[in-house]
């Protein structure tokens, strides 16, 4: 991880590796997907007192294919979503538009 803008300063997050960062909304907390499922590593501080505690696997994923790693975290980084790959052959998707104004009716 480095600040933006570059200043030269990097911090190491994991040494396992991890890929999709996400950041709690209050910037105290950086999610990411490893080899295991989703981490977390605190952070504290900003600039070059930017510090970074130890990471914790917070929950296992399955690691089938690269729809895996598509997840978001709510803003308080207590729940998740994820895209899960299929157990079946085939799963239909119902993607719902303008459902707010379909309520009035």
């Amino acid at each position: 991880m480095a600040p933006f803008p570059w200043t030269g300063a990097k911090w190491q997050i994991s040494n396992g590796g991890g890929a999709g960062p996400r950041w709690r909304a209050d910037g105290k907390e950086l999610f990411y997907f490893d080899l295991n499922g989703i981490a977390a590593a605190e952070v504290n501080g900003s600039g070059s007192a930017f510090e970074v505690g130890s990471s914790t696997l917070l929950f296992r994923l399955p690691l089938r294919g690269t729809i895996a790693r598509e997840y978001s975290p709510t803003r308080d980084g207590q729940r998740f979503i994820a895209v899960m790959p299929s157990e079946g052959s085939s799963q239909t998707l119902t993607l719902f538009q303008n459902w707010p104004a379909e309520l009035k009716k």
